[in-house]
């Protein structure tokens, strides 16, 4: 009787071993998830910027109407534009629901940094230059437009955040 109790707790040991062993071994082999930013979009622009002063907050609304973008594609929006009106500094930051949307997402920004520049070649050399030499920038699902004298060193920060 002894040896019967003995050998089924001894099986009933193995099985819980059994168990715990491949729910240890699974959750070792699963595909690790993308590591999410520690900040959101908006916290990681304004770190980035340090307090730069002159730009105005709009909406994602705001981008779609400019630009034609699919408002659905996007999770989170950054869109800050000049207040001076001739738009020589512009922060557009996305964060895409889905990074394959961020391939169309990136198109439509490049569409409309190239449409920018027709705008200004023969009006605005200044800010033609800036817009030349203007990319957008893509970094996970995050897509990324920024024009103005600063925009590299911003632009820096603000993918080194995602």
């Amino acid at each position: 009787m002894n040896l019967l109790k003995q050998m089924t707790e001894e099986t009933a040991l193995k099985k819980l071993i059994s168990v715990l062993l491949i729910a240890v071994l699974l959750s070792a082999c699963a595909a690790p998830a993308d590591k999410a930013p520690a900040l959101s979009l908006s916290e990681n622009v304004e770190k980035a910027l340090n307090g730069h002063e002159g730009l105005v907050a709009c909406d994602l609304t705001d981008l779609a109407d400019l630009t034609g973008l699919d408002e659905t594609m996007i999770q989170e929006c950054v869109y800050l534009t000049s207040s001076d009106g001739l738009a020589t500094e512009e922060v557009i930051a996305l964060r895409c629901t889905d990074k394959k949307h961020t391939e169309h997402v990136k198109n439509v920004l490049n569409l409309y940094l190239e449409q920018r520049m027709q705008e200004t070649q023969n009006y605005l050399p200044d800010v033609y230059t800036l817009l030349k030499n203007t990319k957008v920038q893509e970094k996970g699902s995050t897509v990324l437009l920024v024009i103005g004298q600063q925009a590299n060193t911003w632009q820096n920060a603000i993918l080194a955040g995602e």
